[in-house]
This record gives structure tokens, sequence and C-alpha cells, in this order.
């Protein structure tokens, strides 16, 4: 943030894979007492990252927490997989304040985030569930459609959000 400010330049921050940034920005600007995002998603969207030394992926049968801390620590182990807890971070309070929670769940298809906050506003939950890409399961359709909006909105002259 400081590297942009100094030379005039702007860091924008989609949605991606989840919902509510605009929402939850709007909500930091008064008092925010929590933000919370749990993250599930099927066995095969952890395949090669931390949650094989956690979980054996062959054989779970039930939704098994594999991490629950901080959005901090949730980006370094799995910067590929739960990106999402720095955007919340980032528009809410904070990398340190925001609590992750994260599953492997063999019961679900679909790459699940749940971002719930309470503050002056009063509360929001807000629940999506995304397709995964066939080629990289990590990841769903919406977030290349949201990049794609962010940057239409560049030289739109309308901006929802």
């Amino acid at each position: 943030m400081a590297s942009a400010s100094q030379h005039g330049k702007r860091v924008l921050v989609p949605s991606a894979a989840i919902a509510g940034l605009d929402r939850i920005a709007a909500a930091a600007q008064g008092p925010l007492e929590r933000v919370t995002l749990t993250t599930r998603k099927p066995v095969k969207a952890w395949r090669g990252t931390f949650a094989e030394e956690v979980v054996n992926l062959d054989t779970v049968t039930q939704p098994t927490v594999i991490f629950e801390g901080n959005a901090r620590e949730s980006s370094r182990v799995f910067p590929e997989s739960v990106n999402v807890s720095a955007a919340l971070s980032l528009a809410g309070i904070g990398f340190e304040a925001t609590e992750v929670r994260v599953l492997v769940d063999p019961t679900i298809d679909k790459n699940v985030h749940e971002v719930s906050a309470k503050g002056l506003f009063g509360e929001v939950r807000i629940e999506v569930q995304n397709t995964p890409s066939p080629s990289n399961p990590k990841t769903g359709y919406i977030v290349a459609m949201s990049v794609a909006r962010t940057l239409k909105n560049l030289s739109s002259p309308l901006v929802i959000g």
C-alpha cells in the first residue's frame, strides 16, 4: 500500500471467490468487531497442498478441519487455496484479527466460502458455492469472471459495489 501510494498507483482487489467485500469494507468504516472465513473444498482441491500433511486425502470420509488460525497464517499455509482470506483482511479488520477455518470436505463438489462479520453496521453472513475449474480445482470459474469485471470497471460509466 505504501509503494502504491508513493507512486500514485492503486491496488485493485477483486472479490474473486467470495462475495461481499464491498459490504465488509463499508462496515470497516465504523467499529467492526469480528470477521471470520470458513472455507470448505472437496478432496481434489487439496491435492499437492499442506492439507496432505494433516489428513490422508485418500481415506477421509467426513468434513475435517485442517486449519484454524488467523488470515496471515492461512495465507502462508494455503497461498493457492485460501487467498480469499487476504482479500477479506484487506477489506476488513486486518490479517491478524480475521479468523479463518479451513476444511477438507469429501461430501461436497463445490468450493464453499462462508464469510461472517459483526459490527456497528449489524451482522452479515454470506455463503458462496463456486464451481471448481476442471484444470485447477483449487479455484473456480468465478475468479476469472471477477477479475474481468474489475478490469471492465476501470473504464465503465457504471461501477457496482
